[in-house]
């Protein structure tokens, strides 16, 4: 086994230079020299000159230079250590004495939920027999099996830096993943989580962050008591019923430690949930948590996800029903 510590980790995005791509990785060292992995790939889907030339999975490189595509077995990451288990060929093709690699991550916690999603993003991208095992976070492995991601039905969204510049703050890790795993759609006909971009303008998240907060103010200089200042919440999901589950940002520059609140602007009924939105997900789709005013038949038995309709189908839906031409 091959052993070392990593000071520097995390996730980044790389838009408009000619080649848009996401990375994953770690280093040795802070300023991201001395050993390390780095794992790759576009943000759009492998196009038939990628797969005819076999790179139609992601790219995994290292401190050496040495480049693979596929041949991740395992990835496995429980607290600090990180394990990584490549296939022999993989190994070889990097360099490697040893096809197992165990790193150990003395950064923060932000660092580690994006290096989490962006294990999570890359690694599944591309042709599904190159698909390791991507062992980071419980919690989302529960969801996927609870709630199954529907075949195609993430968008392609990379622009997380332009998004935190329009909302003045950075979104959680796990959100990311929830984006890029199941995409927008309304979970059992009831919950709809709030979209970084959407061609319907009820799911865009900064749009309705914006007029949710607009409303909880006129709520206030009204009389109305709230338990949250309205600037402290950031919606990241609704309901077919008006309810509206937020972020409380607090501490602001540290989303991994957000929690949830839920109310309604027609209700003094107020809910709170210490955990994420996957959590939250999960928590509510297998029945742990109920929150008070959610209707008595959701979830459902089997909960699932049912993607929002394309433009096409929206389009032939509307004629159909004579609404359109």
């Amino acid at each position: 086994m091959i052993r070392y510590v990593a000071r520097s980790a995390g996730r980044a995005e790389h838009l408009g230079e000619g080649f848009d791509h996401i990375t994953a990785g770690l280093s040795e060292h802070g300023d991201g020299s001395g050993r390390g992995l780095t794992v790759r790939c576009a943000v759009e889907a492998p196009d038939e000159g990628d797969i005819a030339t076999g790179m139609d999975s992601y790219r995994v490189s290292n401190e050496r230079g040495f480049t693979v595509y596929g041949g991740v077995r395992h990835v496995r990451l429980r607290g600090r250590t990180l394990r990584v288990n490549f296939e022999p060929d993989a190994a070889r093709g990097l360099g490697l004495d040893d096809a197992l690699v165990e790193v150990t991550l003395t950064v923060d916690d932000e660092s580690i939920e994006r290096l989490k999603s962006g294990l999570q993003r890359v690694l599944w991208y591309g042709r599904q027999r190159s698909r390791p095992v991507v062992d980071v976070d419980p919690t989302r492995d529960e969801l996927t099996a609870t709630v199954r991601p529907p075949e195609g039905a993430a968008a392609a969204f990379a622009r997380w830096d332009e998004l935190r510049a329009r909302l003045g703050v950075a979104v959680p890790e796990d959100y990311r993943w929830l984006v890029e795993t199941y995409g927008a759609g309304v979970y059992d006909d009831f919950l709809h989580v709030l979209q970084p971009r959407s061609r319907f303008p009820a799911i865009r998240l900064v749009s309705s962050a914006a007029a949710y907060r607009e409303r909880l103010r006129a709520q206030v200089e009204s009389g109305r008591v709230l338990p949250h200042d309205p600037g402290d919440l950031l919606p990241v999901a609704t309901t077919d019923d008006g309810d509206v589950i937020s972020w409380l940002m607090l501490p602001r520059d540290t989303p991994s430690r957000w929690t949830l609140v839920a109310g309604n602007p027609g209700r003094d009924e107020w809910s709170s949930f210490d955990g994420g939105v996957v959590e939250f997900l999960v928590a509510v789709f297998t029945r742990r948590v109920r929150m008070p005013f959610f209707p008595e038949d959701f979830p459902s038995p089997a909960p699932r996800l049912r993607p929002y309709p394309g433009v096409a189908e929206a389009r032939a839906l509307l004629r159909e029903l004579g609404v359109a031409d």
